[in-house]
Order: structure tokens, then C-alpha cells, then sequence
């Protein structure tokens, strides 16, 4: 079974019922015809009227197809497919309660320090397949390297769809997970007005700090909607 990575914050919300969509980078991005702009830079955007098309996946074109009139390039495959299920791989650690006696995993988004028993025991999931995991350390492991068996949680991808990443709205920005924050901003003097910072302003952040240099390019991503199972 395929995994689905998800980091801490994006843990805690799913875990809450706030995440219901995730959005992943198309790889390869789709490779088409350009106009060049004014300043003789050779910056390109696609033209207006390109449009994905999608062919099942039991035909030899399977996957979307990105097209203008005359030209086509693809097929771009999701890694993930409607209707498929997934297992949600988060930063975890392998533990043992009693020295050595039994073990088990331990997740980051339920446990944080200083610990207290009462959190331990809610986080803990025993296991003893965690024994080989066990270095006596206490350090968190990358969601990439979290085995199925490790895995607390289980989502089936309900849709699947390509998009621009700045077509994100505030409203699918809550639906990643994402929830409105705010800053204090000095007005005059001691005077501290508390300035929102939109859903989708978190996202872009967040989004810029995992793949520098995509939202400005507005590049293409694999919008999934997900259903806890």
C-alpha cells in the first residue's frame, strides 16, 4: 500500500477533521509551447486556452494529457488514484515503556516535551516489530521512512484533478488544514493592532519553504481530496 506523508501541523489537522485536501507537485511539469513576455527576459506562461484532458488508466495514454490546439504533452500520472486507499506516514519514534521488554511507536503531532505519562501512554501504540527501530535515542524519524505497520491512520483518495498552485482559494486553503493567524502590528506608539494572516497566505508559506520557487512560476500540482477511513 502507498503512503501519503504529512508533516506535524499537517498531522494535528487531519487528525482534527480539518484536513480534507492535499496538494502535491506535478513532476514532470507539463513542457508546451510558451509566449515570451515584453522585457526580451524569455519568462514564460502557458497560453490561455491550454486545458488537461484525462484518459483512463487502463488504456495505453492513461493519465492527463495537458493540450493547446494542434500540440499535446503527457500523459502526467497522480500518484494517486480516486478510490485508492493510503496509508498517513507522520514523524514518528520507536519506544519501549519498560526497558527493553516490549516496544512500540511513539508520534510526534500527540507528544511533544517536556512529556508527561499520561501523554506517553496516549501516543504510544505498541508494537514490537519497533524493535529494530529502537537505537535508545530519543529522535524523531521522517515520515518518509515510516512503515504501514507503524501507520495510525488510513485515508481513501476521493478525487483527483490538476490545477495551478495560485488557484488555490481560502476556502481550499482551510480545507489543506490551514486556519487564519495573527500578528501584532505596532500603529503608533504602544498601541498593538492584531493583523490576520489568511489561510492562504499560511499555505503559500508553507508551500514556498517546501518548494522554492513554484508558486511564483504558478506551477502545476495534483489537487487530492481525501476521506478518513
Amino acid at each position: 500500500m502507498k503512503g501519503l506523508s504529512l508533516s506535524t501541523p499537517m498531522v494535528i489537522a487531519w487528525n482534527e477533521g480539518r484536513k480534507t485536501v492535499t496538494r502535491r507537485l506535478m513532476n514532470p511539469q507539463p513542457s508546451l509551447p510558451f509566449d515570451f513576455t515584453q522585457d526580451g527576459q524569455g519568462h514564460r506562461s502557458y497560453v490561455s486556452d491550454a486545458t488537461f484532458k484525462f484518459f483512463k488508466e487502463d488504456t495505453m495514454l492513461g493519465g492527463w494529457w495537458f493540450s493547446v490546439p494542434g500540440m499535446s504533452s503527457g500523459p502526467y500520472k497522480p500518484r494517486y488514484l480516486p478510490g485508492e486507499t493510503v496509508y498517513i506516514k507522520e514523524a514518528w519514534m520507536a519506544a519501549t515503556p519498560d526497558g527493553g521488554e516490549s516496544f512500540g511507536i511513539l508520534y510526534r503531532a500527540t507528544l511533544s516535551k517536556p512529556w508527561t505519562d499520561v501523554q506517553w501512554q496516549q501516543s504510544f501504540k505498541p508494537d514490537n516489530r519497533a524493535e529494530k527501530y529502537f537505537n535508545g535515542k530519543e529522535a524523531w524519524r521522517s515520515p518518509r521512512f515510516m512503515p504501514e505497520w507503524a501507520s495510525r491512520s488510513h485515508a481513501r483518495i476521493v478525487s483527483v484533478r490538476p490545477e495551478r498552485i495560485q488557484e488555490i482559494t481560502e476556502e481550499e486553503a482551510k480545507r489543506e488544514g490551514f486556519a487564519v493567524s495573527y500578528e501584532e502590528v505596532v500603529v503608533e506608539y504602544d498601541q498593538i493592532r492584531q493583523e490576520p494572516i489568511f489561510a492562504r497566505e499560511n499555505f503559500q508559506t508553507l508551500w514556498e519553504t517546501l518548494h522554492p520557487g513554484s508558486w511564483e512560476k504558478n506551477e502545476f500540482v495534483f489537487r487530492y481530496a481525501l476521506e478518513k477511513i
